[in-house]
């Protein structure tokens, strides 16, 4: 009888695939215990490196390509609802233009995924409290990305640094 038992892997969508979310994407990689489904992001538009003007997609395709994650789906935002109905993704990185935010949380939650979002993770308090009872009412988790850079802790070690 083996001892051994099976390590969990979350399964994970990355929603938005910018500065916020290629900083996850590092993460979600470097992290045993998860593994990259999808990337949700707008993969027919463009975006302007040095010169050139590429594909969003072309680029998530590549980085992939270099990590060895070819697995992972890319998939337009307007097909959001098609990853929330695979039973591999467990939960949900939202890492796109603010102004969506609330949108990707309430439909990941509503739909019994875990979400971690970045902040804000909505346009006011009472829409994040919002959020924050669907997430209770369904029994999952939100968590809100937030940098403690005003942390007096934070800022003692910050200024020590400088000096």
């Amino acid at each position: 009888m083996s001892t051994e038992s099976k390590e969990r892997v979350v399964g994970v969508a990355l929603c938005g695939f910018g500065r916020a979310g290629r900083i996850h994407f590092n993460g979600i990689r470097q992290n045993r215990h998860c593994e990259l489904k999808y990337v949700v992001d707008l993969p027919k538009a463009t975006v302007t490196v040095g010169d050139s003007t590429l594909k969003v997609g072309d680029v998530v395709r590549s980085v992939l390509a270099e990590h060895r994650m070819e697995q992972a789906k890319i998939v337009d935002g307007s097909k959001f609802r098609e990853v929330l109905e695979d039973p591999t993704v467990d939960a949900v990185v939202v890492a796109t233009p603010t102004d969506t935010h609330e949108h990707y949380v309430k439909q990941a939650l509503i739909a019994g995924k875990a979400v971690f979002c970045e902040k804000p993770i909505a346009g006011d308090i009472e829409d994040t409290a919002h959020c924050y009872d669907v997430a209770a009412a369904v029994q999952q988790p939100l968590y809100c990305a937030f940098q403690r850079r005003f942390d007096p802790g934070y800022m003692k070690i910050h200024r020590q640094v400088r000096e």
